[in-house]
């Protein structure tokens, strides 16, 4: 007796390969982390991940490869007021003008603390670079807030600048890379900083989910699978 594979089956085998297991969530808010953890990778769900690989700025004492978690809240963590009160504010003031807004957790270069100074996130003043590597999925990037800019900071994909900004203390700027070609379809972006400063908030669509591993066999297998079955039915 001949057994028809049904797409369920397929649909089922697929999600087998966790590739599709769990939903997309392009909003990036670091909510799911604690202060003053270190992140080298964000999991966006559907088995979308971003490594994070950290350029300390020109004769930083950053450590390497260290990107921080700093909560931005007031009453939050006493350190953070000590290291850096210009991250700490609720509301931060909009740099455009208008409503202010309250982020909470957010994303630094960490500065090597000097021995006096408290120990905790501190962010790093003379700047750097953060990559953030999609592996092999395409995203669109839709929109970055950016806290404390005042020495300026700028957002860029392959070897494009998509946009800069800058903002003073306890203020946010947002950028609106929504209708902007350039931001789409991409899988590794970088945040520049000129000096000081932190990622309130990102957000990215999904362009392109990554073929999973073995499904290349498995399509394989169902070929040759259909042409047994043929011949069967000829005999």
């Amino acid at each position: 007796m001949n057994k028809t594979i049904t797409a369920a089956a397929v649909a089922l085998t697929m999600s087998a390969t966790g590739a599709f297991a769990a939903t997309f969530d392009g909003l990036i808010d670091f909510s799911g982390f604690n202060n003053n953890d270190s992140v080298t990778q964000l999991d966006l769900g559907g088995g979308i991940f971003a490594d994070l690989e950290i350029v300390n700025g020109f004769g930083a004492t950053s450590f390497a490869g260290d990107a921080r978690i700093f909560d931005t809240t007031p009453g939050g963590p006493a350190v953070n007021n000590a290291n850096d009160p210009d991250l700490v504010a609720d509301p931060f003031a909009n740099s455009a003008g208008g409503e202010g807004r309250s982020f909470g957790n957010a994303l630094i270069i960490q500065e090597r603390a000097s021995i006096s100074a408290p120990t905790g996130p501190d962010d790093e003043r003379r700047g750097g670079v953060i990559f953030f590597d999609f592996g092999t999925a395409k995203i669109d990037l839709l929109s970055l807030f950016y806290l404390d800019g005042e020495e300026g900071f700028s957002v860029e994909a392959n070897m494009a600048e998509l946009g800069s900004g800058a903002g003073t203390d306890d203020q946010f700027t947002f950028l609106d890379f929504s209708s902007n070609a350039d931001a789409k379809g991409i899988s590794r972006f970088a945040v520049v900083f000129n000096g000081s400063g932190a990622i309130g908030e990102i957000e990215v669509g999904l362009s392109a989910v990554p073929v999973p591993a073995g499904l290349p066999l498995l399509l394989t297998a169902f070929g040759a699978f259909a042409v047994v079955r043929r011949k069967r039915k000829v005999a």
